[in-house]
């Protein structure tokens, strides 16, 4: 996942959707994850939402920002940004939901390919098709 920093450099984060991440991100947004999956692949996550999963999924792959920088990327990136935001925000959440502990974003090892709640290889709905 690459977002928008200073000077228009993009930054590189990878995302890790382990349990305490997952935890983080709940108690940071007060929901829990499955109605927060589902407002990210729907394409209409909050700035709040986007920004709990962004430092709880980069802390859990290593890579601690702190919420401020966060933001300000987050910010200058905008929350309509399809290739570097929704997409790795939805394969973040999706892993999260059924198991995956495959890692998103452009240092990942994995293929970065969405998986469903349901297991099928592309989410149907919302921001998978854009």
């Amino acid at each position: 996942m690459r977002l928008l920093g200073e000077s228009q450099q993009r930054t590189t984060l990878t995302l890790r959707p382990t349990w305490q991440a997952i935890v983080k991100i709940e108690q940071a947004t007060g929901r829990g994850i499955m109605p927060l999956a589902r407002e990210v692949v729907a394409g209409e996550p909050s700035f709040g939402t986007c920004l709990a999963i962004l430092h709880a999924g980069s802390a859990a792959a290593g890579r601690e920002i702190s919420r401020s920088t966060l933001g300000e990327l987050l910010e200058r990136t905008g929350l309509t940004d399809v290739e570097n935001l929704l997409k790795p925000l939805a394969t973040f959440c999706a892993n999260a939901i059924t198991g995956q502990r495959n890692s998103v974003g452009d240092g990942a090892s994995n293929s970065g390919k969405p998986v469903s709640p349901t297991g099928q290889s592309d989410i149907p709905s919302g921001v998978m098709q854009q």
